[in-house]
């Protein structure tokens, strides 16, 4: 639910209705509040409306949650990596 949200507000966003994208996504943070593309979407939507503070803080609360996934997908691999023995020997 959350996804189709962030699509209908990207359609408000198109046709310049960016009162009713802000709606869209205010519904879609609570159901989704880890979600970086909702609060992306919802950082470039109020910097439309003028409301730089509140879209520079949701821009940076995307980042966030962008680095903390990256941070945890990084950690995954090195878990799953195996290390090539003929490498891991002393010349």
């Amino acid at each position: 639910l959350p996804t189709s949200l962030l699509e209908l507000a990207k359609l408000c966003q198109h046709r310049g209705d960016n009162q009713e994208a802000l709606k869209l996504l205010d519904s879609a943070v609570e159901l989704a509040p880890d979600n970086q593309n909702v609060h992306f979407a919802r950082g470039q939507v109020l910097l439309r409306l003028g409301r730089k503070e509140e879209g520079r803080k949701e821009l940076a609360t995307a980042q966030r949650l962008i680095d903390a996934g990256l941070k945890k997908d990084r950690a995954t691999m090195q878990e799953i990596l195996v290390p090539n023995p003929e490498l891991a020997q002393q010349p």
